[in-house]
């Protein structure tokens, strides 16, 4: 098997009242000679995740010496105010500029006023351990638990889920959004809101918005530790969660109401279920004249800005069976992986809230 080499080069951005680095991650193909997959993350206080996807590009230059320019800048408003940045990353090689990371979505800042954001329905923390939290909210006069789940990955890096439950139903939003911590997983608490969205029928759709915190008394030493006060930072959104409380379905204009039928479902089961969980043949329970197959056919989501500063370090080299670059003392580098989302949303506007 071939060496695997993993370059990091880390940019400091101030902004926001808020220290951020950024990481660079390069990593040589094994099967591909001079081809490298650059990788983006961001860490603010003790809490690091990716950004952007993954890029490839074929090098003629030394991954070595490798100069790049990272810089935010802000929309011209933003709800709240002062946390919406976007970002962009370039790689500069032998006088010419390649774009190699565009972020739209860049929301962070120390105790921002998250409480002005008019309508918002912010959830109650209920419960939490080690591993789970669990949120209530009213969402469309709906009483919803949001439960998030922390899955250990390996030293220091977690996989985090959302799942949200109501009236005895629900369903994963997002899971396996890889975070590497460098506190322990009970200094992190979360904010979950909702705002609603015009929509027939009224109160049907929100925008869902979870932030992370962490105290700013954990920041780095550049920052100045400062008590009651948090460092934030947005995961996740969707534009398109949908879910209310005895919604007048009837006043949608022009709708046309199904009837259920005179009985219940019918009910088979198999032993190996075979395409669409049941298997032809060895029905149970069916009823006479029942054709499963016939029954599926008919019910068949720039301006001015904040230029980093790159850390005055040499960029370190790791070389092994893939194991990578130490960002701390016995701690490995790897990307990490983005987010499984379930809900979709759409792009970034500048009261996106």
């Amino acid at each position: 098997m071939e060496l695997h080499e993993t370059l990091m080069y880390t940019y400091n951005i101030f902004a926001s009242d808020t220290h951020l680095q950024i990481f660079i991650l390069v990593e040589s193909e094994p099967d591909q000679p001079n081809h490298y997959t650059f990788s983006l993350s961001m860490k603010i206080g003790q809490v690091e995740r990716a950004l952007c996807t993954p890029v490839t590009m074929k090098l003629s230059v030394d991954p070595r010496k490798l100069d790049f320019v990272v810089f935010i800048f802000p929309p011209t408003t933003s709800i709240p105010t002062g946390c919406l940045y976007h970002l962009r990353t370039w790689l500069r090689t032998g006088g010419v500029d390649h774009c190699m990371f565009d972020e739209q979505e860049l929301w962070f800042g120390k105790d921002p006023d998250l409480r002005a954001i008019a309508d918002a329905s912010f959830a109650r923390l209920l419960n939490a351990t080690q591993d789970v939290s669990i949120y209530s909210c009213m969402v469309g006069r709906a009483h919803v638990s949001f439960i998030l789940r922390w899955t250990r990955v390996e030293p220091g890096t977690y996989a985090l889920s959302l799942d949200y439950e109501a009236g005895g139903a629900g369903r994963t939003l997002f899971d396996n959004y890889q975070l590497r911590l460098y506190c322990d997983p009970q200094s992190v608490s979360f904010v979950i809101y909702t705002i609603p969205i015009s929509s027939s029928p009224p109160g049907a759709s929100h925008h869902l918005r979870v932030w992370l915190r962490t105290p700013h008394s954990l920041s780095s030493e550049l920052s100045t530790p400062t008590s009651d006060a948090y460092l934030y930072q947005r995961l996740w959104k969707s534009d398109d969660f949908k879910i209310g409380a005895s919604l007048a379905f009837e006043s949608v204009h022009q709708i046309t109401l199904a009837t259920p039928g005179p009985s219940g479902p019918p009910v088979w089961m198999s032993e190996s279920g075979s395409g669409f969980g049941f298997g032809f043949g060895d029905e149970v329970d069916e009823p006479p004249g029942f054709d499963p197959m016939a029954t599926l056919m008919l019910t068949a989501m720039e301006g001015m800005g904040t230029v980093a500063t790159m850390t005055p370090t040499t960029p370190t080299t790791g070389l092994g069976l893939g194991l990578g670059t130490a960002l701390t003392p016995n701690r490995k580098v790897f990307p990490l992986a983005a987010p499984n989302v379930n809900v979709s949303g759409d792009g970034a506007t500048a009261d996106d809230r």
